[in-house]
């Protein structure tokens, strides 16, 4: 989020494409993320639990980044106009930390709550379908199910495709809003 404003100075110097520093952040991610991964997976190597499933996790990754990125569009530019946004984002993110089952199992979430379908709901979120992806594929050495593979696909390429044009329309709005 903060790499618009970082580099807003240069910005009004020097013309580049403001999505080059997005995509800037987005690497350097990237190779943190890999690195983590990396490690991840020589301490499962280590206490032997490795399996084919395993070499599903950077493609898994590799997806949440895509999603991630389109997310990052949007807030991005969100940011640059409402300089109160990141911290919004760090709310969000924290609301949303528990509110996927990450440090919980999803059967501990009743069926229905408050007449809602609450266990349907998390087990439709988004953040939730990567989550149990990379669980099923690097832990439990389980392949992820087809339809579970298509939502990964569908979920990144949509929220990135939303947030490329988001993004894109409002990018020459973006070097006087900094």
């Amino acid at each position: 989020m903060g790499w618009l404003m970082a580099i807003g100075d240069l910005r009004r110097k020097v013309f580049f494409p403001p999505e080059t520093a997005i995509f800037g952040s987005a690497l350097a991610l990237a190779v943190q993320s890999a690195i983590e991964a990396g490690v991840l997976l020589i301490v499962m190597l280590l206490i032997g639990n490795i399996g084919p499933t395993t070499l599903l996790l950077p493609v898994v990754l590799a997806l949440a980044s895509i999603f991630g990125l389109g997310i990052g569009f949007f807030v991005c530019v969100l940011n640059t106009h409402y300089r109160d946004v990141q911290y919004l984002v760090g709310i969000v993110l924290n609301a949303v930390f528990f509110l996927v089952p990450i440090v919980y199992p999803l059967g501990i979430i009743p069926e229905q709550h408050w007449g809602l379908p609450i266990r349907k709901i998390v087990e439709l979120n988004p953040i939730n379908q990567f989550v149990a992806a990379a669980r099923e594929s690097a832990y439990l050495l389980q392949w992820p199910s087809l339809s579970r593979w298509c939502a990964l696909v569908c979920y990144s390429f949509a929220v990135f495709a939303l947030g490329w044009r988001f993004f894109a329309q409002r990018s020459m709005q973006l070097s006087e809003d900094m």
